[in-house]
C-alpha cells in the first residue's frame, strides 16, 4: 500500500525495501537491461553470511525455478529490488487497478500478466539486509583493500590514509600504466606495497602474514615500484586469480606505537579487548611480522574499559577508534591493525 502513495516523476523507477543495501554495479546492470522489468534475486541466499539461522532462511521471500521467467534451477531469494522502465512504471503508478493488497512478488506477477518483458538479475551475495548484523558486516568487509576503501569516508575516530588498489588482472594487462598511476597518486611520498589477496582475510580462517609486503618504497622510482608489486603478486603462488589485489598505501614514519587489536578472545570469543603492541622500535610491522620478542600485551574487559587509562593511556584513542568500527560494522569479532 505504501508503494501506491510514493511520488512518481513519470519516468523509469527503482523500487527497494528500505532496510536493504546493494553494490552500485547491481543497480547499473539492472538499469542497462533491455527488459521492461528487472528484479534482483540471490542464488547464494542460504549461505550469504555465516550463521544465518534456519528461522531467517524459512521466512525469506523466495522465487521457485521457472517462476517469473526465472532460469534458475533452484529456489532463489527475492531481494525486493525492482527496476521498471517508464512504460512499466506508468502501469504501476498511474492505474487505478494497482494491486495495493499485493506484495512485491505479486506486483511482478501483475506486470507479467500485462505482457511486460521480465528478467531476473542474480546479485549473488552483493547486497545485505539490516535484520542480521552478520549480513551487514559481510557486506562491508572484503579484502584488506576493499574494507579500508569502504570505511575511509565513514570513520571519525581514526584515519585511513591515501591508498590505491590494483588487481592482478590490471597488472597483467599493463604494468607500466599501473606504475604511472602509483607515481601520480602518491606524488613522491614513500609508500608500502601490501598483499590484499582474496584468500587472506576470510570468515573461517586468516592467512594474515602469509604473503609478502614491501615497506618504504620510493614512489618516484619506476623500477622499484615495479619490482615490489611483482614481488608481492609472486608471493600469492599458483593459486592467485585475476581479482586478487595489491594494496598501495602511504608509508608511515615517526611511529610511536603500532600493533594489533583483537576485539574478543581468539580462543573462546570471551568479551575482552586484546592489544598486542610495540612502543619501542618505531616499526609498523614488528607485531604483524613477529619480529619483536618483547612486545607488550594489554587485555581489558569490554565491561571495564575505563581501566585502560590507568594501564596504558596511549591506547585510549585506539579503543575509541575500535568502538566506532564495531558500531559501523555491527560486528564485534574483529582483528584490527593500528599505528
Amino acid at each position: 500500500h505504501t508503494l501506491s502513495k510514493a511520488p512518481y516523476t513519470g519516468g523509469a523507477a527503482l523500487i527497494a525495501y528500505s532496510d536493504t543495501v546493494f553494490r552500485p554495479d547491481v543497480i547499473e546492470t539492472m538499469v542497462e537491461s533491455t527488459a521492461d522489468v528487472v528484479y534482483a534475486v540471490d542464488s547464494r541466499w542460504e549461505c550469504r553470511y555465516d550463521s544465518r539461522t534456519e528461522e531467517d532462511i524459512s521466512v525469506a521471500e523466495t522465487i521457485k525455478p521457472g517462476e517469473l521467467s526465472s532460469s534458475y534451477k533452484t529456489q532463489v531469494e527475492f531481494t525486493g529490488l525492482i527496476y521498471l522502465n517508464s512504460e512499466a512504471a506508468k502501469q504501476v503508478f498511474q492505474q487505478d487497478i494497482f494491486p495495493t493488497s499485493s506484495d512485491l512478488i505479486g506486483l511482478l506477477h501483475y506486470l507479467e500478466s500485462y505482457r511486460f518483458s521480465i528478467k531476473s538479475c542474480d546479485v549473488a551475495g552483493r547486497w545485505a539486509e539490516f535484520n542480521a548484523p552478520g549480513d551487514i558486516a559481510r557486506f562491508i568487509l572484503g579484502t584488506k583493500a576493499e574494507t579500508l576503501a569502504r570505511l575511509a569516508s565513514k570513520v571519525k575516530q581514526s584515519k585511513i590514509g591515501r591508498q590505491l588498489m590494483i588487481t592482478c588482472q590490471q597488472w597483467a594487462d599493463d604494468p607500466s600504466k599501473v606504475v604511472k598511476e602509483v607515481k601520480k597518486t602518491f606524488n613522491g611520498h614513500p609508500i608500502v606495497i601490501r598483499s590484499s589477496s582474496k584468500s587472506e582475510d576470510g570468515w573461517k580462517s586468516s592467512l594474515a602474514g602469509g604473503f609478502e609486503s614491501v615497506l618504504n618504497v620510493d614512489s618516484k622510482n619506476f623500477k622499484e615500484i615495479r619490482r615490489s608489486i611483482s614481488f608481492v603478486i609472486e608471493s600469492y603462488g599458483e593459486n592467485s586469480g585475476a581479482e586478487d589485489q595489491v594494496l598501495v598505501q602511504e608509508f608511515l614514519s615517526d611511529v610511536s606505537m603500532s600493533g594489533v587489536v583483537f576485539t574478543c578472545s581468539l580462543e573462546t570469543g570471551a568479551p575482552y579487548y586484546r592489544f598486542n603492541f610495540d612502543d619501542k622500535t618505531g616499526s609498523t610491522d614488528s607485531i604483524t611480522s613477529g619480529k619483536i620478542a618483547d612486545s607488550r600485551t594489554v587485555i581489558v574487559s569490554r565491561f571495564e574499559t575505563k581501566a585502560l587509562k590507568a594501564v596504558e593511556p596511549g591506547l585510549v584513542p585506539v579503543l575509541r577508534a575500535i568502538k566506532e568500527l564495531e558500531k559501523l560494522l555491527c560486528f564485534d569479532k574483529l582483528d584490527i591493525e593500528f599505528a
